[in-house]
């Protein structure tokens, strides 16, 4: 199994999909700049609920090691962004990484440590505690 650093020429989102139901590596062909601006304009993750398949760039599975498989930490098993043939990498994390979580309008973000916390601009201002979202 071949071992990669996160691309440096796109910002690499580590997903979660409704709170651990499956876990994706979102490659998503962007700048810091760029996903920033798109998910503050996206009006609702509506057509993400069921699949964040159809974001843009490019989504991969999150895996879990197979049996005889080295255990690495620092990183996550998935498949390589271009892959055709689905073959397994395990991705390193670089030291400050993008994470976000995808299900309804009212609980998805995009977080990074220099940038805080994201959200779009469908989701709620106030939660049903009347605290920010």
């Amino acid at each position: 199994m071949k071992i990669v650093d996160c691309p440096e020429d796109q910002v690499v989102v580590f997903l979660e999909e409704e709170y651990g139901y499956r876990s994706w590596v979102w490659y998503t062909g962007k700048s810091e700049a760029e996903l920033i601006e798109w998910w503050k304009n996206l009006e609702t993750v509506s057509p993400y609920f069921f699949t964040p398949v159809g974001l843009p760039g490019t989504l991969k599975e999150q895996l879990y090691p197979d049996e005889g498989d080295e255990r690495l930490d620092g990183g996550v098993y998935t498949y390589a962004e271009n892959s055709t043939n689905n073959k397994k990498i395990f991705l390193r994390l670089p030291k400050s990484f993008w994470t976000g979580h995808i299900h309804e309008d009212g609980d998805s973000y995009l977080h990074h440590d220099k940038h805080g916390y994201v959200v779009h601009r469908g989701r709620c201002s106030r939660d049903e505690e009347g605290e920010p979202c």
